[in-house]
């Protein structure tokens, strides 16, 4: 009788230990938590409105976001334990902690030039919406975008976005849109990221239109290659939407960060990551 009761004892000091050890862990949760939406206000106020504002700003907060993201991945509510740190970059999921709601939506009509409206935005109602006309890259970069007028502008009041893709290089877009997506290309694809899956997936930090590459990303000849590329754009869409290399297929630098072969195609640019 006597061991039974000792036996009990210490099973409940045992359940004890465990009620404190978690308690302590839901404090130091909680703690966390609070310490990640208090920078996200911060995040919020940095650069809204200001009239002078660089992509090297603009880098920086979507840098500084992203590692906000990383150093508190345990208190993320879509933290699915994926060791890679591109899955916790769901801007979706960034915008409920700025607050806003977004939805996707069947359609958003279209703009003047009868367009599909790819997003809009309300920085009164703290409210964004995405077309789901278009695919899922094109989605997830214009609520990219819109998270980018979120943090830097201020009278964004049912705004409709024409998609990334729709705008040509020789016309010259606002600034305001320009400046979202700067953001949400630094957002979705981080410098030293993209450079690192791009030399684990093609053995180099540089990939020079030649003979070799010509046959080895598009199983053709360099003269082949060169009759469909007329400038450096059009080797880095092939670079971006490369999905096999010689006879091993591989997934393509724009599936890998969920962005169209555009968008890629710029950031590879960027990045001076390819040339001709």
């Amino acid at each position: 009788m006597r061991d039974s009761i000792i036996n009990l004892e210490n099973k409940l000091q045992d359940i004890k230990n465990e009620c404190e050890l978690l308690k302590s862990e839901l404090a130091t949760w909680s703690k966390k938590r609070s310490q990640l939406s208090l920078k996200f206000d911060q995040f919020m106020t940095r650069l809204k409105g200001k009239s002078k504002i660089t992509n090297v700003d603009i880098e920086k907060l979507a840098r500084d976001i992203q590692i906000s993201l990383f150093q508190n991945k345990d208190v993320l509510p879509w933290n699915n334990m994926s060791e890679r740190p591109i899955d916790l970059l769901k801007t979706k999921e960034v915008l409920k902690l700025l607050n806003y709601q977004s939805k996707d939506e069947p359609s958003l009509g279209t703009n003047e030039d009868n367009e599909e409206i790819a997003g809009i935005i309300n920085t009164s109602l703290f409210e964004v919406r995405i077309s789901k006309m278009y695919p899922k890259e094109v989605m997830n970069y214009t609520m990219a975008h819109e998270l980018g007028h979120a943090l830097l502008h201020t009278d964004m009041i049912n705004h409709r976005e024409r998609p990334f893709d729709s705008y040509s290089d020789k016309v010259k877009r606002p600034l305001k849109e320009y400046q979202a997506d700067k953001f949400a290309s630094f957002f979705l694809m981080p410098k030293k990221l993209v450079e690192a899956i791009f030399k684990e997936q093609f053995g180099t930090t540089l990939i020079l239109l030649n003979e070799e590459s010509a046959f080895n990303l598009t199983n053709s000849s360099l003269l082949s290659v060169k009759k469909r590329v007329k400038n450096l754009r059009d080797w880095s869409r092939m670079v971006a939407s490369c999905n096999k290399i010689g006879i091993m297929p591989i997934n393509s630098m724009a599936t890998i960060f969920n962005v169209s072969v555009e968008a890629m195609a710029i950031r590879l640019e960027e990045l001076g990551l390819v040339e001709i």
